[in-house]
């Protein structure tokens, strides 16, 4: 069984990162954000899924 930290396995975590290292385009990402302000500190965001 693979060493677990906080419900993460550390080397698929390395193996993400040196992926991305070889092809930092691959980690690039975009997505849509929308903030209303209600009233005084009130406010409400919302995301929209990512965008290829």
């Amino acid at each position: 069984m693979a060493n677990v930290v906080n419900g993460l396995d550390p080397q698929q975590i390395q193996g993400m990162v040196d992926a991305v290292k070889k092809e930092p385009k691959s980690a690039q990402a975009k997505f849509s954000a929308k903030t209303i302000w209600k009233t005084g500190f009130e406010n409400e965001a919302q995301i929209k899924d990512f965008l290829n």
